[in-house]
């Protein structure tokens, strides 16, 4: 599970590098996604607290919630994805995709992590 959390903590170190080498000044075109990224943490978080208390239902509820998040978190990205496409500014189009990338790669590492807790519970309990 550590190393799992420590991958989250890497990708999102990555998508902060981003933000800094593309000079990126504001988020808000990423309010959504992030917002559905903020959700699967706390999802995370409140399955991690339910381990040690072997609360099986709680911790499956959260993988639930996280892998019903990471599909909607995809949705998202798809969407701005093709909104990019519309527009004709090739470094623009670059430099969002990419930043979707990395937006997505975070999901994608909180939903392994997620994956992770349900293994440990069930050898748990």
């Amino acid at each position: 599970m550590i190393t799992e959390l420590d991958w989250v903590t890497l990708s999102v170190r990555h998508f902060q590098l981003e933000t800094q080498v593309y000079e990126l000044h504001s988020l808000s075109e990423y309010e959504a996604i992030l917002a559905v990224l903020l959700e699967m943490v706390a999802a995370l978080e409140g399955g991690i607290l339910a381990l040690p208390e072997k609360r099986l239902a709680s911790i499956e509820t959260s993988t639930r919630s996280i892998r019903d998040q990471y599909d909607s978190l995809i949705d998202l990205c798809a969407k701005a994805t093709a909104q990019l496409m519309a527009q004709d500014d090739i470094k623009r189009i670059i430099r969002h995709k990419d930043m979707l990338l990395q937006l997505k790669e975070i999901a994608k590492r909180i939903h392994i992590a997620a994956n992770t807790l349900e293994d440990m519970a069930i050898k748990v309990i």
